[in-house]
């Protein structure tokens, strides 16, 4: 009896060629998605491998005194939000106070970042204030440029006038200075040294004035000798009390 072979189910050949192209598929797939991974990691195009950090290459970072002089500049800018028109006597003498201290920030970064001493000195007959170099290095005597200096000022000195400081509707005056102890003992300049100290060993007070007769008022500031830092006290720095008369310069 001959045997007969069973065709063969025309769906099996059908199922297994769609497996197969499924498949092929998604190796491609894989393969593509792959290629493009390797491509942004290798191009530092579109998201990258979390296990590869794009690098900058020439890009200068900012140095110390660059950074020092931005910040100093912040703080002064800051003093110059008030408009001319309708700002009152506290807010123009808050106003000098804070473009003083941030001089004096200034003078006293030079000291921490050269290593040496510089001093801001109260010239009150001219009222101004100078910044200038006192240390042994002569290579320091030059100041650093400062978009802030007059062109015309010496390169061993920046020169700031009273009465030319930006934004002041009234005049404001420099009042005062003196360093506390059991007596305050007048003075005309703050040192920093190359720590950031004050070579005084007690604090330096300050004072600023704005008005004339019965209107004039005073802005009191100090300056810490450990620290170097200038600060007031909101509650109490505006006052009608004058310095002691000792420390009035002439």
């Amino acid at each position: 009896m001959t045997s007969r072979r069973r065709p063969a189910s025309p769906i099996a050949p059908a199922a297994g060629t769609r497996r197969a192209a499924e498949a092929a598929e998604k190796a491609n797939s894989h393969r593509n998605i792959s290629y493009r991974v390797a491509q942004q990691t290798t191009t530092g195009r579109g998201a990258c491998s979390p296990f590869h950090r794009p690098t900058r290459v020439g890009v200068r970072g900012f140095t110390l005194v660059e950074l020092l002089i931005v910040i100093s500049l912040m703080a002064v800018l800051a003093g110059l939000v008030l408009p001319k028109s309708n700002a009152t006597v506290p807010d123009q003498l808050r106003s000098a106070a804070q473009m003083l201290a941030a001089d004096m920030a200034y003078a006293r970064s030079l000291a921490v970042t050269n290593g040496s001493r510089y001093r801001v000195t109260f010239d009150f007959r001219r009222q101004r204030y100078v910044i200038e170099h006192t240390g042994t290095n002569p290579d320091l005597e030059k100041l650093p440029p400062s978009p802030f200096r007059d062109p015309n000022d010496p390169p061993d000195q920046h020169i700031v006038s009273m009465d030319e400081l930006p934004h002041l509707a009234m005049p404001v005056r420099l009042e005062a200075a003196g360093i506390a102890g059991g007596t305050i003992g007048k003075t005309d300049s703050v040192e920093f040294d190359s720590l950031g100290e004050t070579t005084a060993k007690a604090y330096t007070l300050l004072w600023l004035s704005a008005g004339e007769g019965v209107t004039k008022r005073y802005f009191h500031l100090q300056v810490n000798p450990i620290t170097g830092l200038v600060t007031w006290d909101e509650a109490s720095a505006f006052t009608a009390a004058e310095p002691p008369p000792s420390l009035v310069q002439p």
